[in-house]
């Protein structure tokens, strides 16, 4: 498999014939901010089209107002859902203005064995989760997790790793989301020794959209060896959001 590196930021794989590669998922990872771009607009309609234009396969979303106040009601994980055609599961990580706020997961395929796993928080801190479901894809069953460590706290955020790291078992496993830290801090430590880096080549940053200066958004196999990266992009989104999304295609070989 030869890797080529563009200057437009873009990693791209060729696969050799004979790599034992069962079939390829186009991942995408965007922390959506509820919907509010920077430039003030809640514009939900525009975060469902920059989805349809990537045509994924997953989607793990972080930010998601379900129902509260400030997004007027709305339900931003059906809607997105519905927007797309892809099937979706919510994750609550809080109560919040009247509503629900959390993590999702969009998929081309129904999400089955959905759990919604708390990760250890502070209790003065905001407490995160990570979503976990079973997707059954064309070429086998795979779990897939969304989720969103704390910003503030390393203390917790490295909790939170640990408990992220412990979700990787014998079964191919995709976790994607808003990690809050750079790839080389000792409070992701448990996570890279446990998963593949989909964007470790490129290292380009997510946040803030406007003007990225760090990768803190990330998509991530496991086991390692039985990933290999086709595609990695960071899109050149910079006002939709506070957050930049990721893409990346990969391939899975048993």
């Amino acid at each position: 498999m030869i890797a080529t590196i563009l200057a437009m930021g873009l990693l791209t794989m060729t696969q050799d014939a004979a790599d034992p590669y069962q079939g390829t998922l186009k991942v995408v990872t965007y922390n959506i901010h509820h919907g509010e771009g920077i430039d003030g607009r809640l514009d939900l309609p525009r975060i469902a089209e920059l989805i349809r234009r990537e045509d994924p396969d997953l989607v793990a979303l972080q930010e998601l107002d379900v129902k509260t106040t400030r997004v007027g009601g709305a339900d931003q994980l059906a809607e997105l859902a519905q927007a797309t055609g892809l099937h979706g599961a919510f994750g609550k990580a809080i109560a919040y203005a009247g509503g629900d706020y959390g993590v999702g997961i969009l998929s081309r395929w129904p999400l089955t064995v959905i759990e919604n796993r708390a990760l250890p928080s502070s209790p003065e801190r905001e407490a995160r989760t990570a979503l976990v479901a079973r997707v059954a894809t064309p070429f086998g069953s795979v779990r897939v997790i969304s989720t969103h460590l704390d910003h503030k706290s390393v203390e917790d955020r490295t909790r939170q790793a640990v408990v992220v790291a412990s979700l990787a078992g014998p079964e191919p496993t995709l976790v994607a989301g808003d990690l809050n830290d750079l790839a080389s801090s000792p409070a992701l430590a448990p996570v890279a020794e446990a998963f593949l880096d989909a964007g470790k080549a490129l290292d380009l940053p997510t946040y803030p959209s406007d003007k990225p200066a760090q990768r803190i958004d990330y998509i991530l196999g496991h086991p390692k060896d039985s990933w290999k990266v086709i595609e990695f992009r960071v899109l050149v989104e910079a006002v939709a959001s506070d957050h930049r999304p990721v893409v990346a295609v990969l391939a899975y070989g048993r």
